[in-house]
């Protein structure tokens, strides 16, 4: 009798714990539902797509669904890519790289490193964005399905066409330039090798054909560009993606203005950003921006000109900050491993080692402070050799030049690097100790910034806090012994 109440209310409580979970599945379902439709979750705002994947994100996370976080996080990381957002887009590639390795989802894995890679394209960190391309395209080679790896290496090498552009406007490189061509081509040949019929097979020709024709209508080969971005016009028509539309019709412009069309170019240029205002997406702006200054240049418009280039500056500007702040995150992240490391290394120490190891330290210490004064003596008495990289960093710093703090982490890598140790130190903060680094004054920082001596001064207070330096310490000095 009692076996039989015991089943009865096992019976009975079963469908009750059941029930919240099936519900919490049907919910999930439903979001994965709406994401992998790609015909409509294109044309969500990214405001839109960010709720519908911090849904998923949320109940995926209660219900252990690794799968769904997963998802949730490249979707949301696209997002702020497409935002140009590339500090909040490499905090996440950090936090999401492990679990994609866990899932042995190469697939993702290869997206989240070639992600890393096109922030720090954007952020000017040439050198390391150069070293993700290549890592993403190996770990690419173990995609087993053959379309998924042709997508995969379609968006990898036009992260490259874009990385190699970046880099020859910045170094004006012949190489580079060479470059451009080179991996334009790579990723419209991988995109001719898609077999199946799908959305994703027209997004990705109508992107390496737009790329690779935006390339040549850059460098002057107008005629080449036009059938390319006639081919990319018709593919993107069977996959509406609001990013690669308001890119064409930005290409589009580009072409007709190179054609003195300017009427043409005009139009292409406000229908891309009707769309980039729509969707939010400021790099349209960054491409179409100039060449409307350009444009209203020649028609001897003062006024739109102007309209544009506060536009211009103001959207550079912003863009600038958060790269900064991206550069200093990805820095960060860097250390972290090596931090980890350090400390899971004391755990083999035994207790009789500690004093032959604290003795090692102190001699260690005094070693390389040796060193550092003698560094600093060698930087003093060699400084004419690099007084040229002095006179560059202290032009831009009068100019408030968004470039300057670039420029002095390449000057003293060393330095900055011990700053960064700081992790309560903003890049307004670390702005500061580059100044003070350079011996400018309160007055003349004041200037620069085109701010008041007291704004500095307050700025130097907030900046002792953060460092738990006293009133005593002078802060020019320390900076100088850091």
């Amino acid at each position: 009798m009692k076996k039989k109440k015991l089943l009865n209310f096992v019976l009975v409580l079963f469908p009750i714990i059941a029930f919240p979970q099936n519900f919490q599945k049907q919910k999930i379902d439903n979001l994965l539902s709406q994401i992998n439709d790609k015909s409509n979750y294109v044309r969500l705002s990214e405001g839109e797509k960010m709720l519908l994947t911090t849904q998923l994100y949320d109940l995926s996370k209660e219900a252990g669904y690794k799968k769904g976080i997963l998802i949730s996080r490249i979707k949301q990381i696209q997002v702020y890519i497409a935002k140009a957002d590339t500090n909040s887009a490499l905090k996440l590639i950090a936090e999401t790289l492990p679990l994609a390795k866990e899932l042995n989802d190469n697939n993702n894995y290869a997206f989240l490193i070639e992600v890393k890679a096109r922030a720090l394209t954007f952020s000017k960190d040439f050198d390391e964005a150069r070293g993700n391309f290549s890592a993403a395209l190996q770990r690419s080679d173990f995609i087993k399905s053959n379309d998924t790896l042709h997508f995969r290496k379609v968006s990898i090498y036009t992260g490259l066409l874009d990385y190699a552009l970046y880099a020859y406007q910045a170094f004006d490189k012949k190489a580079y330039k060479d470059s451009i061509i080179y991996f334009g081509n790579k990723a419209y040949q991988e995109s001719q090798k898609i077999q199946a019929e799908s959305f994703d097979k027209y997004v990705c020709i109508g992107q390496a054909a737009q790329c690779l024709g935006s390339a040549y209508v850059s460098l002057g080969e107008l005629e080449k560009g036009e059938r390319l971005l006639d081919e990319a016009e018709t593919a993107l028509k069977k996959s509406y993606y609001p990013l690669n539309i308001a890119a064409l019709y930005a290409f589009r412009g580009d072409y007709e203005f190179k054609k003195n069309n300017y009427d043409k170019a005009l139009e292409y240029f406000n229908k891309a950003l009707e769309i980039g205002k729509k969707q939010n997406l400021p790099m349209v702006g960054i491409n179409v921006y100039p060449i409307l200054i350009e444009y209203y240049k020649k028609q001897g418009n003062t006024e739109k000109q102007l309209y544009y280039t506060e536009k211009n500056s103001a959207l550079k500007d912003s863009l600038a900050t958060i790269n900064q702040y991206a550069l200093i995150t990805q820095k960060r992240i860097d250390k972290k491993p090596e931090t980890l490391s350090r400390n899971s290394e004391w755990k083999w120490f035994i207790a009789g080692s500690l004093i032959i190891l604290l003795g090692v330290a102190v001699s260690f210490y005094f070693m390389q402070k040796r060193k550092r004064l003698s560094d600093r003596s060698h930087f003093t008495g060699n400084r004419g050799l690099e007084s040229e990289e002095l006179t560059m960093l202290l032009d831009l710093a009068k100019n408030n030049d968004k470039q300057f703090f670039i420029v002095f982490q390449q000057t003293f890598p060393e330095l900055y690097h011990r700053l960064l140790e700081f992790p309560e130190l903003t890049p307004s903060d670390l702005e500061l100790c580059a100044f003070l680094k350079l011996n400018l004054q309160t007055k003349e920082i004041a200037t620069y910034k085109k701010t008041t001596v007291g704004a500095v001064d307050n700025r130097k207070y907030r900046l002792r806090k953060k460092l738990n330096l006293t009133e005593k310490i002078n802060l020019y000095k320390w900076i100088d012994t850091l």
